[in-house]
C-alpha cells in the first residue's frame, strides 16, 4: 500500500513537471506573441527565463528521484514485509498446530487430574476407614491386654493353688502309704488273733468232747 502510493507520488510529480514545463512554455509563447514585431525576438527565452526553467526542472527532478528513491526503498520495504509476512503466517500456522497440541496436552492433563482427584477422594476413604479399623484394633488390643493381665493373674493363683495342691498330694499320699502300712500291720495282727481265737475254740471243743490233754499237746 506504502509502495503504491509513492509509485502514485512519483508520477504526480512528473505529470506536475509536464504541466508546469507547458504552462511556462505557454506563457512564454504567449508573452512573445503580444510583444510587437518590430522588437526582433522570435519564441527565445531570456537567461533568466531560461534559469527559472531549469531551477524547476531540477526541483522537479530532484523530487522525482527522491520519489523514485522512496518508491524503490518501498518496494524493497514491501517485499520485505511480504517475506516477513509469509514468514508470520508460517509462524501463525506453527503456532496454530503448538496451540492445538497443547490443547490436546491441556485435554489428557485435565482427564489425568480428574483421576488422580478420583484416587486421592479414594484413598482419603481408606485412609478413614484404615484409621476407624485402627481405632478398633487399638480398643481390642487394649481389651485383650486386660483380659491377658487378668488370665496371667488367674494363672498365677492357679499355680500357687496348683503348688499347694501338690504339697496336700505329697502329704496326703505319705498318710495313705503310712495307713496302708498300719492298716497291712492291722491285717496281719487281726488274722494272727483269728488263728489263736480259732485254735483255742478247737482246744474247747476237744475238751468238750473228752480229749486229753495228751490230744491237745499235739496244738
Amino acid at each position: 500500500m506504502c509502495g503504491r502510493k509513492l509509485l502514485h507520488g512519483g508520477r504526480h510529480f512528473l505529470l506536475a513537471f509536464v504541466l508546469a514545463l507547458c504552462a511556462f512554455c505557454s506563457a512564454s509563447v504567449s508573452a512573445q506573441e503580444s510583444m510587437p514585431e518590430s522588437s526582433g525576438a522570435v519564441y527565445q527565452l531570456s537567461e533568466s527565463e531560461k534559469q527559472q526553467l531549469l531551477a524547476i526542472l531540477q526541483t522537479l527532478a530532484d523530487k522525482y528521484k527522491a520519489a523514485m528513491m522512496s518508491l524503490s526503498e518501498s518496494q524493497a520495504m514491501l517485499t520485505a514485509l511480504k517475506n516477513q509476512a509469509q514468514i508470520t503466517e508460517q509462524q501463525y500456522q506453527d503456532s496454530q498446530a503448538n496451540l492445538t497440541s497443547l490443547q490436546t496436552a491441556w485435554e489428557g492433563l485435565k482427564k489425568e487430574l480428574e483421576t488422580s482427584r478420583q484416587q486421592v477422594a479414594e484413598l482419603q476413604s481408606d485412609k478413614t476407614t484404615l484409621t476407624n479399623d485402627l481405632a478398633s484394633l487399638r480398643a481390642s488390643l487394649q481389651d485383650l491386654q486386660a483380659k491377658f493381665q487378668v488370665s496371667e493373674l488367674a494363672l498365677t493363683t492357679l499355680q500357687a493353688d496348683y503348688q499347694q495342691l501338690q504339697e496336700v498330694y505329697k502329704a496326703q499320699t505319705e498318710s495313705y502309704n503310712q495307713l496302708k502300712t498300719s492298716f497291712s500291720d492291722y491285717q496281719k495282727s487281726v488274722q494272727a488273733q483269728k488263728s489263736k481265737s480259732l485254735i483255742l475254740e478247737i482246744i474247747l471243743a476237744l475238751v468238750a468232747a473228752g480229749w486229753g490233754l495228751d490230744a491237745i499237746g499235739v496244738f
